[in-house]
């Protein structure tokens, strides 16, 4: 690399580049900095000062640390200063605050800066504001993390608590409350407010519906939003407003909560220390938590109906039958209708076997039996068929009612639907165990299947089993030239192209970044291996079009294979493949190599 200082015309052609540069990125939606040779930012481009509301003097050298959060900061600059030491590219996400004051999510990528002839100039930046897609991630994480509390059946206080702190974190300078609606349909009681004011919490506690009664006893009332910019000056705020302006409350809007069935369930309000309207983006934001707060209700609200269902007359809103002695329907309710499509007249003296699913073996029903004659009573999943050949999942309780001569008895069935329950943990226990990008198993996944496939080999000594790191050749080049997004369609491509080379009851899974490993099962000898390598290197070898240029891009390929003549584990096969695979790219990448 050439360190010589520019000749004059070449500096008045550098000094001439870097005006029209400044002139174009003038007019983009990014915002654009620059920094000279000591590290210092020396220009900013006008959507940058409009961003911000400061001046270019006040910008320059380290004065646009100013704007961001204290909490990003440190982060920030070291992030900032490690890349420019070693002349490396950076990508980074802080908060920067916004002329109206308010800090708004970042995301800056910066790149160090060239002559012609390889002198170093310093770095460009190029920023765009991530606050939405920020703020979505918060609100999908949230999501799951409520999702998880009902399955783990916390309490639906703790649930609310969760959710209005998450919205606190996303929006600036604001209380979140969660008002439950009573069963009389007449108040309201807190459920939720972990920022609001201990004063103005004890206001809260117990609410009347109706117009008037503040912003939530409005919403509730009119089943629509209520937004008091100004509190000093609201109406409904008449019976609230000493306490509310005490407490350094100055406005708020409330949002009612609405059950699957369009009925007021809670409200969801935001309270501010200034008077002001909400923007489009809080009102939306804040629409999501009311989804998600409905959820929360009604998934918690669903789950104390399971715990009540054991005890069958408490149990109405699930579906009832009964039968005789011998096992012929007697009667059934409006729910079992609901729930299994069979009218009350088609199944009345039928035998309850036209829900079978076909599900269960002979034993299930077998052990069923043995319980209901030995205690009088059984409970536990069954998969049943409704009457147009869909399935369902039931929680179901049958208990053994006798008569009146004590002979003749009767058996009262209660099925709980917990189809939706089930299909909800199925797919968290999926996300759980397999990489959200690729769908592909984890490496948790990959360690248990390896162990379980060695396993095997040692009840099987004739068969052997392959273990393959792959790492993705030129994938670096495309991410940085084309983005992350192209990189992650690689990365999808690259597992549907590998997964199409194994066979059945093989395991392809991905280690992180471009890293995958396979498991190849049931192999003869090393050779058979081979055809395999081969069809991966030809799947994986292409060309990625993702914008006026394309790369070549390849696999390289490590095997080990097990049983070996040493004990070894599966973190020991999985290095000797990985040492491989480094062979391979020093032996000019697009091949397999085998450990030795």
């Amino acid at each position: 690399m050439s360190h010589r200082h520019p000749d004059p015309p070449d500096l008045e052609a550098l000094q001439e580049s870097e005006s029209r540069l400044r002139a174009l990125v003038d007019g983009g939606p990014a915002l654009i900095w620059t920094s000279g040779t000591d590290g210092q930012c020396d220009w900013f481009n006008r959507v940058w000062l409009a961003f911000t509301g400061r001046t270019l003097e006040e910008e320059r050298g380290y004065g646009w640390t100013a704007g961001v959060h204290p909490d990003d900061l440190g982060r920030c600059v070291e992030t900032y200063t490690q890349a420019f030491e070693r002349r490396e590219p950076f990508s980074m996400d802080y908060r920067l605050r916004h002329h109206s004051g308010e800090y708004r999510w970042i995301q800056d990528d910066g790149q160090p800066r060239y002559s012609p002839h390889g002198e170093f100039l310093g770095y460009i930046g190029h920023c765009l504001d991530i606050t939405r897609r920020k703020h979505a991630e918060t609100i999908n994480r949230l999501h799951g993390q409520v999702l998880q509390q009902v399955l783990d059946r916390a309490a639906l206080p703790e649930i609310l608590d969760s959710i209005a702190r998450g919205i606190e974190h996303l929006l600036d300078d604001c209380w979140a409350s969660i008002e439950l609606l009573e069963t009389d349909g007449r108040h309201l009681h807190l459920g939720a407010a972990p920022g609001l004011p201990q004063g103005f919490r004890r206001v809260c506690q117990r609410i009347p519906v109706g117009e008037g009664n503040g912003a939530c006893g409005t919403a509730a009332a009119l089943g629509r939003r209520v937004i008091a910019a100004d509190i000093a000056t609201h109406p409904h705020w008449q019976d609230f407003r000493q306490d509310a302006l005490r407490e350094g409350i100055a406005a708020c809007w409330s949002e009612p909560v609405f059950d699957s069935r369009g009925q007021v369930i809670a409200t969801f309000a935001i309270y501010r220390p200034s008077p002001g309207q909400p923007d489009a983006a809080e009102i939306q934001t804040v629409e999501a938590f009311s989804n998600l707060t409905r959820l929360a209700i009604e998934q918690c609200r669903q789950q104390q109906r399971l715990v009540l269902s054991d005890t069958v007359f408490h149990a109405a809103g699930d579906a009832i039958f009964v039968t005789d002695g011998s096992g012929r329907i007697l009667d059934v309710n409006p729910a079992f209708t609901a729930l299994t499509g069979h009218r009350r007249e088609a199944v009345l003296g039928q035998d309850p076997s036209l829900l079978k699913s076909g599900r269960h073996g002979p034993e299930v029903y077998a052990a069923l039996w043995r319980a209901l004659r030995e205690t009088g009573e059984w409970q536990g999943e069954l998969w049943s068929r409704r009457r147009d050949g869909s399935l369902f999942a039931a929680h179901t309780v049958i208990r053994a009612v006798p008569g009146s001569d004590g002979e003749d008895r009767r058996y009262v069935v209660v099925l709980s639907d917990i189809t939706e329950r089930l299909a909800l943990e199925a797919r968290l226990e999926h996300s759980a165990s397999h990489d959200p990008l690729t769908d592909l198993p984890n490496r948790a996944v990959f360690q248990d299947r390896l162990q379980q496939a060695m396993a095997h080999c040692d009840r099987q000594p004739e068969q052997q089993v392959a273990v393959l790191f792959m790492d993705l050749d030129g994938f670096k080049t495309v991410n940085d030239r084309y983005g992350h997004a192209a990189g992650d369609r690689l990365l999808v491509a690259a597992g549907r192209g590998i997964s199409a080379c194994l066979r059945q009851g093989d395991t392809l899974a991905r280690l992180g970044g471009d890293e995958f490993a396979g498991i190849l099962v049931d192999l003869e000898g090393p050779e058979a291996v081979r055809p395999i390598l081969e069809r991966i290197l030809t799947a994986c070898r292409g060309v990625l079009q993702s914008g006026p240029g394309a790369e070549a891009l390849s696999v390289s390929i490590g095997v080990t294979f097990y049983p070996q003549d040493a004990p070894v584990d599966t973190d020991d096969l999985l290095r000797q493949a990985d040492n491989a695979m480094y062979r391979a790219k020093q032996a000019g990448r697009d091949r397999y190599c085998l450990h030795t």
